[in-house]
């Protein structure tokens, strides 16, 4: 099971989750979140990975501009939250679909995408991830091997999520200093790690 950790701001938090073993990070390249870094940090950043897949994340932005970002920081792997953004097909470039449940009719929307993969989030008025907030994983359908599972992930429901063994799980406010939405808690991270691996074993 790969994990993918969001919201990630700086390269001490990048490094960190490399040495843990994270497979994804999440770089915010929209104004719509908390955690938005600018092309220039997001660089220096994708410059010290060496295993570990930087993420675009992107949200009611033009194809135009994706493109352009995405060949800037040479991403393999985006992920959108609309029509308009998802149209940035780029050849080479995977797209991971976001889609924001808050009811079971709203995970139709699985089929009804061409995207690489699919990421399932609880859905918050004017919020596009790093929430906190679950949504009822009883909804969920029995194939995820294209999903990466979010919302509200923790160390202390880490357990729970793996069971339904989703391709990803994706932390993002899980595994941060408490009321410091652009900074990653080292304590919380290695033992989320710890959990997902303990799952594994």
């Amino acid at each position: 099971m790969k994990v993918k950790i969001c919201g990630i701001t700086n390269v001490q938090d990048a490094k960190l989750a490399e040495q843990l073993g994270v497979d994804y990070i999440g770089l915010n390249l929209s104004n719509y979140s908390l955690r938005q870094i600018n092309v220039t940090t997001a660089k220096k950043i994708c410059a010290e990975l060496n295993y570990t897949r930087p993420i675009g994340v992107f949200v009611q932005q033009t194809p135009a501009e994706i493109k352009a970002i995405v060949q800037e920081l040479q991403l393999s792997m985006i992920q959108v939250y609309d029509r308009l953004s998802i149209a940035a097909t780029i050849p080479g470039v995977k797209v991971i679909q976001s889609i924001r449940v808050k009811t079971p009719a709203d995970l139709q929307q699985i089929h009804t995408h061409d995207a690489d993969f699919q990421l399932l989030d609880s859905y918050r008025d004017n919020a596009y991830g790093g929430t906190g907030h679950a949504f009822k994983w009883e909804y969920l359908p029995q194939d995820l091997s294209r999903i990466f599972l979010a919302g509200g992930i923790n160390v202390t429901n880490v357990q729970q999520a793996c069971r339904y063994q989703p391709y990803a799980l994706d932390v993002c406010s899980g595994v941060e200093i408490e009321a410091t939405p652009r900074q990653k808690d080292q304590a919380k991270l290695t033992a989320f790690m710890q959990e997902v691996k303990r799952y594994a074993a």
